[in-house]
């Protein structure tokens, strides 16, 4: 078949890694014959085994699943990204751990990135070009733009190196933790164009790597298909985001400066927008970093409510709507988990609390004596109840006294806090 299309020769043979000796042998013995030719296939690529949890995907082993099926529990870019993260050549293990991990993480990380980039050119086109007319290039910038260089270069020579994607992967992810350093570090300042220049380059090579759609300037992995056609939701939407994200802003900011009684439940209504209005909206309103202060006084004192307090405007992002919803109720859950798990903890400890004051119910002068010990283990105690003589009246060794006196102290101890604690529980 393979003659009838290509002829005595091809360029690129590919198949699994058993089939290497002696089918792809016997081929090209066969083929090489018949032909009379020197090379039959100019490149073999022989693929790594498929296992499924450390186990050889087959038929025989049932644990054979198909495209579709795999389809139903993770997209098309989580598998994507599954097999990039490793070796063509090598065995590739497919496991519930690397995709709800290693794999997870990465698009998570890449779609945090794009977001915040494009959250960050909307924001800079919004205000227009700077007053002074000047990009702010200096030394975190150039470093920057030098990583982005080196970032190429690198990138290229590892997929050279035998189609490396693991470490062309770790190229792109370090590029763009070393970007995600950059912004924070430089707020406000920062220069937009480096920032825009490596996440069209990154986005660029993973649509290469099939991981996304659209046109190579694009940020990010490519506009999706949506009913309504071939529509760019951010230029649709963005308009209309900034202005309730300006109207937002303007309320926190005569809130905050008025001090009024009115301030909380602002601030409520606010945080109700941003968490429950938009988020099936798929808008996440990121506020930016701030301070705590109270509103309407310079030096609020340690006994005022402070306000947590955003200086800056709110990022406007587009990110899918399931994933806000999902991100916003596990940040929801955690946060009862927390309120649970201290509540529990402050049980504990008063559970922890009572069991010690209970102990503490005995005087220390009825300590040594039944029912609190075993009749006959005494048979003689001073005023105090600290015992002299055990069961057959002989005198007690230092030893002894020294422990049954430490017993004691510590009871009488325990019986003040028990007696204290009864004290107070009667005055509540």
């Amino acid at each position: 078949m393979a003659s009838a299309i290509f002829g005595d020769n091809m360029d690129i043979h590919s198949g699994g890694i058993d089939l290497a000796f002696p089918h792809h042998d016997n081929e090209m013995a066969q083929s090489e014959a018949y032909h009379d030719c020197g090379a039959w296939v100019n490149y073999f690529l022989h693929t790594g085994h498929l296992h499924i949890e450390g186990l050889k995907m087959s038929k025989s082993l049932k644990n054979f699943i198909t495209i579709d099926e795999i389809l139903q529990k993770y997209t098309a870019r989580q598998l994507r990204l599954a097999f990039l993260t490793q070796l063509w050549n090598a065995k590739v293990d497919f496991s519930e751990s690397l995709m709800t991990g290693e794999v997870r993480t990465i698009e998570t990380t890449l779609n945090n990135f794009f977001t915040v980039v494009k959250a960050l050119l909307h924001q800079s086109q919004a205000d227009g070009p700077r007053k002074d007319g000047k990009h702010r290039f200096g030394e975190a910038e150039q470093q920057l733009s030098a990583r982005l260089d080196d970032a190429q270069g690198a990138f290229r020579a590892a997929l050279c190196d035998s189609f490396n994607t693991p470490e062309a992967l770790n190229i792109l992810r370090d590029l763009v933790s070393a970007t995600n350093v950059y912004i924070n570090s430089r707020g406000a300042n920062l220069e937009i164009s480096v920032v825009e220049r490596i996440a069209r380059w990154v986005g660029s090579m993973l649509r290469m790597f099939g991981l996304g759609e659209g046109e190579s300037s694009e940020i990010g992995w490519g506009q999706e298909a949506s009913e309504g056609g071939n529509i760019n939701r951010d230029e649709v939407l963005m308009p209309y985001l900034r202005v309730l994200s300006s109207f937002r802003d303007d309320v926190r900011k005569v809130a905050i400066a008025k001090g009024d009684h009115a301030l909380k439940d602002i601030l409520t209504l606010c945080d109700r927008l941003r968490d429950d209005d938009l988020v099936p909206l798929g808008v996440a309103l990121d506020d930016q970093e701030g301070k705590c202060c109270l509103a309407g006084s310079e030096n609020p004192g340690p006994d005022h409510n402070r306000v947590f307090v955003a200086d800056g405007r709110a990022l406007v992002k587009l990110v899918p709507a399931a994933e806000l919803i999902r991100a916003r109720d596990e940040k929801r859950a955690l946060a009862e988990q927390k309120a649970a798990n201290k509540a529990a903890k402050v049980e504990a400890e008063r559970r922890k609390r009572l069991e010690k004051l209970e102990k503490g119910r005995v005087p220390p002068q009825e300590l040594f004596k039944p029912p609190n010990v075993p009749e006959g283990t005494y048979g003689s105690w001073n005023d105090d109840g600290i015992p002299l003589t055990d069961g057959d009246g002989n005198e007690l060794s230092k030893s002894k006294v020294k422990k049954v006196q430490k017993d004691w102290a510590n009871q009488n101890k325990a019986h003040e806090e028990f007696l204290a604690w009864q004290r107070e529980d009667a005055q509540s």
